[in-house]
């Protein structure tokens, strides 16, 4: 970064360095790529997209305010553009590699899944998110805490509704309602799960939607795609940033000039009589009562100022004598200067003239002729190399790889770095695809991930990579999933007397059993209770109150998946 905070880059491409907008445009498209393909599930349509998105990338480049952030502030373009793209017809697909959280967020209302995704996997935080959409930070936020919920509650719906694997008691009030879709069931399930911990502990094992959300891999941009886009971002880009506009977008305009023309005034010997005593009392004017010494009488010195006069009237033009004495070199303090103005005003009276002397010996020229200074040529800014990743964790899901990138978010120099495993070791390796970062590589490296499948424990495996760099150390995490069928309940049993319930069921799973419970009803409400053994065999005995009664064994193996079955025995 320089010192007024923009990537040198960027600094570079406001003063009109093509290959700097070539590498910022470079930088900034796999994120737009992957954005679009998130939101549209189609590769034509994403590559359409995110070549138009590039395309008003250059087009809008001198609207982009100092200080903004250029990624965050492209991110709302691409934003804009799928948006275009799926009111014109577009169909949203859920791309099939993101999971059941992928699956159910792509269910939601486009806007509120855009700023999920900005947000979870393109890591705008709420300062980035209101250069994005166009809003303050602070009312980012506010759209940022209301559509999180949004994806949790989509997950949970979509889990705890699927046919297979739904709690009896759900199942029944699903059934109930006719409730197949939309938001009749989503109400149906938050309703439920709020009392249910049947489902509240399968949607704890399965872990936060959210997470699972932000660790979907990133999409790749078909081969070609990038270079055909940013050429012709390049090919539209206008140029340099006009520095007004820069100054402007930089903070508060610098102070104006004066115009040389000051006032209008109407009326004939009132307008010149009029100018005559506005011309001595301004600062800086020929007849200025301000002596030599006032600060503020150098800050304009127009030879000939004209002043417009209404009509009819002629125009008076105060003038400067050929040599005013007004001495910069050895003012004599304390000599007073003494103004002499002559001016004859009256009708048909042509012209003002004023002339204005002073006492100090030393004289000015009458016209302040600048000093020639020469031009300083571009000077090298100092441009330290950034590591970063695209994306801060990698979900491989019950895959046997996946990849993601490491950066020189400098976009500048060429920074050497390492990938290591950091942590699940047993299942996980990793590959990098060269040594060093640098433009030649387009400001990014690929790192592969591949995942030991037979090592991993059945359910949700973490692990992490560590990429190390340029002075730091980043940790990219990992999650891997096992997942065999879900376990079988075979057979139950039980009983109920004098306060007590014996419960036995017989269960198997490919992998193995995690857990096993009772569930029932009692009349105080819903209650649980967990059954003991292995192989196959599990039991309990325990306190039940009178009433106690629809009794179920819930099986859950290592992946959270679930099977339950009656109990065939009367109220208790």
């Amino acid at each position: 970064m320089t010192a007024s905070g923009e990537s040198p880059l960027l600094e570079m491409a406001r003063t009109g360095d093509p290959e700097a907008f070539a590498g910022l445009c470079a930088g900034v498209f796999p994120a737009v790529y992957d954005f679009a393909w998130r939101m549209t599930g189609d590769e034509a349509v994403a590559a359409g997209v995110a070549r138009s998105t590039m395309v008003e990338t250059a087009r809008r480049f001198g609207s982009l305010r100092a200080g903004e952030g250029f990624r965050p502030w492209v991110l709302g373009i691409v934003r804009e553009e799928v948006l275009a793209a799926l009111a014109g017809g577009a169909d949203a697909a859920a791309p099939g590699d993101g999971g059941r959280v992928g699956e159910a967020a792509a269910g939601l209302e486009p806007r509120t899944r855009a700023i999920v995704d900005l947000h979870l996997r393109q890591g705008l935080d709420a300062k980035d998110l209101a250069v994005a959409i166009g809003v303050s930070a602070a009312s980012a936020g506010v759209v940022l805490r209301r559509a999180l919920p949004a994806v949790e509650d989509a997950f949970a719906t979509a889990v705890l509704s699927d046919p297979g694997h739904r709690c009896r008691r759900l199942g029944e009030a699903i059934a109930a309602a006719h409730a197949a879709s939309g938001e009749e069931l989503r109400r149906l399930v938050a309703d439920h799960r709020g009392s249910c911990k049947v489902c509240q502990g399968r949607l704890e094992r399965l872990g936060p939607p959210l997470k699972a959300y932000a660790a979907i891999p990133p999409a790749v941009a078909p081969e070609g795609l990038q270079e055909a886009a940013v050429a012709e971002a390049t090919r539209r880009w206008p140029g340099p940033v006009p520095a007004q506009r820069a100054f402007a977008d930089a903070g508060p305009p610098p102070p104006r000039r004066p115009r040389t023309a000051l006032f209008v005034l109407f009326g004939g010997t009132a307008a010149a009589a009029g100018m005559l005593v506005l011309a001595m009392l301004l600062p800086g004017s020929p007849l200025s009562l301000e002596g030599p010494g006032d600060p503020g009488a150098s800050a304009f010195l127009p030879l000939s100022p004209t002043v417009e006069v209404g009509p009819g009237t002629p125009t008076p033009t105060p003038r400067r004598t050929a040599t005013p004495t007004r001495t910069p070199a050895t003012p004599t303090r304390g000599a007073s200067p003494t103004p002499t103005p002559v001016a004859t005003a009256g009708p048909g009276t042509p012209t003002s003239t004023a002339t204005a002397t002073a006492t100090p010996t030393a004289t000015a020229s009458a016209t302040q002729t600048p000093v020639p200074t020469s031009t300083p040529g571009p000077t090298a800014t100092p441009c330290p190399p950034k590591l970063g990743t695209n994306v801060p964790s990698v979900n491989v899901g019950d895959g046997t790889s996946s990849f993601f990138y490491a950066l020189n978010q400098a976009i500048c120099g060429t920074l050497p770095f390492t990938a290591s495993v950091g942590s699940g070791g047993a299942w996980l390796s990793v590959s990098q695809e060269l040594p060093e970062i640098s433009g030649a590589t387009g400001n990014q490296v690929r790192i592969d991930l591949f995942v030991d499948r037979l090592a991993l424990a059945e359910g949700t495996n973490f692990g992490s990579v560590r990429v190390t760099g340029a002075g730091m150390t980043i940790s990219v995490a990992v999650q891997a999933v096992r997942m065999g069928d879900p376990p079988e309940i075979l057979a139950t049993s039980g009983s109920c007397g004098a306060g007590t319930a014996t419960v036995s069921a017989t269960v198997t799973d490919d992998i193995g059993v995690l857990r096993v419970d009772v569930t029932y009803t009692t009349p105080g409400g819903p209650a649980s209770a967990p059954l003991f053994g292995g192989g196959g065999e599990w039991s309990a005995e325990f306190a039940v109150p009178e009433g106690a009664s629809d009794f179920a064994v819930v099986a859950v193996d290592g992946a959270g998946q679930t099977a339950s079955l009656e109990v065939e025995m009367g109220p208790c």
